[in-house]
Formats: structure tokens, C-alpha cells, sequence
């Protein structure tokens, strides 16, 4: 799942960069789903390019980040993974891509806990990023 973001025209090198996901919500549609999501970020060497393969940056997990339905809102440090991708050539934080990817829970024998997803459990109201970057 491919997330639309607010973009940022700054280039360079990055010293801090974060991918903020605001108003998470879980739903409860279609009974029981992944409560997982891998958040991955992917970064285009330069723009037009395709971009490095997606880098996991972090979880959201539906019971340690979901507060009574409540819209939830997460940090995610993407700094380093930018660095690497300065390195090779110009980068820009409106370029970056964020994907979702639901994870598969396992019980400890290794049998499926829930099944695969077949349809979104975790909406994202914005996602935005927020950088400094070095000129």
C-alpha cells in the first residue's frame, strides 16, 4: 500500500529525516487480519530514477499503537537509510515512497495466527516529512 504524502522541494544531504504517519485508525472490516504493518521507506538514487529497495523503518501494530479507536500519530527516523541514498547522488524528502506491508503472525509452532489480509485494516489519515537538510 502506497502512501500519499506532502512534499518538501529542500535537496541535499539530509541530518535528520522523518516519516510522520498521522490519524492511524484501525478498522475491523472483514473479521480478523493482519494487526501488523511493516512500514518501509524507498528512496530514488536521483529524481526519475527507480527507487533502492524499500527499507523497513519501523512497525505499527493495532494493540500498542491503537488507543480505544482513537486516530494515532507515528515518528519514523528514516535519517540513516537517507544518508546512504545522499551519498550516491541528489536526494529530496519529496521523493521518498512509503509503503504498508502486512505482516503474517505466526503462533510460536509456526501455524498462521490470522490469515493474510485481503483488504485494508490500517488507514493513514496524512503522511508528511519532515526534514533538515544540509545545502
Amino acid at each position: 500500500m502506497g502512501l500519499d504524502k506532502t512534499q518538501s522541494p529542500a535537496t541535499g544531504t539530509p541530518t535528520s529525516l522523518y516519516v510522520v504517519l498521522d490519524d492511524i485508525t484501525f478498522t475491523a472490516e472483514g473479521g480478523r487480519r493482519a494487526v501488523v504493518f511493516d512500514v518501509q521507506v524507498a528512496i530514488p538514487l536521483k529524481p526519475g530514477a527507480a527507487p533502492i529497495a524499500p527499507v523497513s523503518v519501523g512497525t505499527i501494530n493495532k494493540f500498542t499503537h491503537s488507543v480505544s479507536g482513537q486516530p494515532t500519530t507515528l515518528r519514523f527516523d528514516v535519517t540513516e537509510v537517507a544518508r546512504s541514498v545522499a551519498k550516491s547522488g541528489a536526494f529530496s524528502p519529496s521523493s521518498i515512497q512509503i509503503l504498508l506491508v502486512p505482516q503474517q503472525l505466526v503462533k510460536p509452532d509456526g501455524t498462521p495466527l490470522v490469515p493474510k489480509p485481503s483488504g485494508p485494516l490500517v488507514r493513514v489519515g496524512s503522511v508528511h516529512v519532515e526534514a533538515a537538510i544540509d545545502k
